[in-house]
């Protein structure tokens, strides 16, 4: 945030000027006492330099601080977004549903799920998808990349999102906690159908009728019902279901 300067680096900082930090969301008062301050004890205070050569690097590429908590980033278009995830601010409202999104790419994925449009293709199977992120997720499948190792058991996963979820399954970490009734889970995306049934948010809706849905896999099962379709066909008798989970409770009731 600041440029030290080079006649300061061979003086310590005192641990009474290290303690000061902002406590507050935005608090930019704090952060610019913390630097008078600094520069007041780097005046009166004598020593060999507690800096390491190596921490200065003039001309060489900087890193910028979070100041509310220790993440660092590249540039400032990732430390504001970042920023955002502790102040709540979500400036990108979709303007079909009311739902906000902390960043303009976040919005954009979010409504394909209004207009159904899949713009990304696969070159092998042509499976198509609406979010790159999906795309490039399936696209191992074909390749069989697993480049996510855990460290525990060795186990591989296509992506570091699957590693996260399969590591809390080990420790029975629950980082994801609803503020309302203060249920636990270990994955995010069950946090988020969970926090729907306070809310009454049905993000997932149908583009042929309108109807909304919770959740993604309710939405696919819905779907088929406008396809006139009986697509999912029993492999022993030949009787026909429109969804997937009616042919194998027709499956198990009738033929096991």
């Amino acid at each position: 945030m600041f440029e030290v300067s080079e006649d300061l680096t061979d003086r310590p900082i005192s641990p009474e000027t290290a303690l000061i930090v902002p406590r507050r969301n935005g608090d930019l008062d704090a952060t610019i006492k913390q630097h008078l301050v600094f520069m007041k004890d780097a005046d009166t205070v004598e020593g060999p330099s507690t800096i390491r050569p190596d921490s200065i690097r003039p001309g060489g590429k900087k890193t910028l601080a979070s100041y509310l908590c220790p993440k660092k980033f590249k540039d400032k278009s990732q430390l504001v977004s970042h920023r955002q995830t502790h102040t709540g601010e979500k400036p990108f409202v979709c303007d079909k549903c009311g739902k906000g999104f902390i960043q303009k790419e976040h919005l954009v994925t979010h409504y394909r799920t209004h207009t159904g449009e899949k713009p990304f293709v696969c070159d092998i199977c042509g499976k198509e998808f609406s979010a790159k992120g999906n795309f490039d997720t399936h696209y191992k499948i074909h390749t069989g990349e697993k480049p996510f190792v855990c460290d525990n058991c060795g186990k591989e996963f296509t992506t570091k999102r699957n590693l996260g979820k399969h590591y809390r399954t080990q420790t029975g970490e629950k980082p994801f906690v609803c503020d309302i009734c203060r249920k636990g889970f270990t994955q995010k995306e069950h946090f988020d159908r969970h926090y729907r049934t306070h809310t009454g948010e049905k993000p997932f809706v149908c583009n042929i009728c309108g109807k909304g849905f919770s959740d993604r896999s309710s939405l696919n099962k819905h779907v088929p019902t406008h396809e006139g379709g009986k697509r999912f066909k029993c492999g022993v008798c030949g009787k026909t279901f429109s969804r997937n989970d009616s042919r194998n409770r027709h499956h198990k009731e009738k033929h096991q």
